[in-house]
């Protein structure tokens, strides 16, 4: 199992391993350095969720379905939905696979031609909403599988931005504070290179 740290935790060590002095708190402190510690988490945080899918923020999500092919806003459907993983949609209520999310021009062609067989489970995101071809049955149960925002634990909750020092970080340890080390480095003039040794 990896190890997991707290937010105040990954920040000492990051200052430690490059001879600096390490913070006693994030919050509550008038200290400069604290806040980009805090900004640099949040930076590596957002940048390590968006390059790679990492299993401890696979979600499962399910939604009922309105009559009709919007099916409102994807953030609003999934709060912490970042990303979509493939060949996750599942309509339970018919048992069949959702197709996509399609491209725009299979979707064109699905919505002017019946001949493309297409009756249903095409789907495509569009302005942050979900779309579903030929949706004309409400209550119907859909499941996916989706990359959560939520890279952070305290207690039971799991959340998306840092409150606390004792926040515990879902993300690789040893990869977050190489992050921090290389933003807080670059951020203060220094070379960045050393974080990655």
């Amino acid at each position: 199992m990896a190890e997991r740290l707290t937010v105040l935790q990954i920040a000492q060590r990051a200052m430690h391993s490059i001879g600096m002095a390490a913070p006693t708190t994030l919050f509550s402190s008038s200290d400069d350095n604290a806040s980009q510690l805090l900004q640099c988490l949040n930076e590596t945080a957002d940048d390590m969720i968006r390059r790679y899918d990492w299993q401890v923020l696979k979600t499962e999500g399910e939604i009922t379905t309105t009559a009709e092919e919007d099916q409102g806003d994807i953030y609003d459907l999934f709060t912490d939905f970042r990303r979509y993983i493939n060949d996750t949609g599942w309509n339970v209520s018919t048992q069949t696979k959702l197709v996509g999310p399609a491209s725009s021009q299979l979707w064109r062609q699905a919505k002017a031609s019946s001949a493309l067989g297409v009756v249903g489970g095409l789907f495509r995101f569009v302005n942050d909403h979900l779309y579903i071809y030929g949706q004309s049955t409400a209550s119907q149960t859909i499941e996916i599988e989706y990359i959560s925002s939520r890279w952070l634990k305290n207690g039971l909750d799991r959340k998306d931005s840092i409150t606390v020092n004792s926040d515990i970080c879902l993300l690789h340890a040893q990869t977050m504070i190489f992050g921090v080390q290389a933003r807080w480095l670059s951020r203060n003039g220094q070379d960045s290179s050393a974080a990655n040794a």
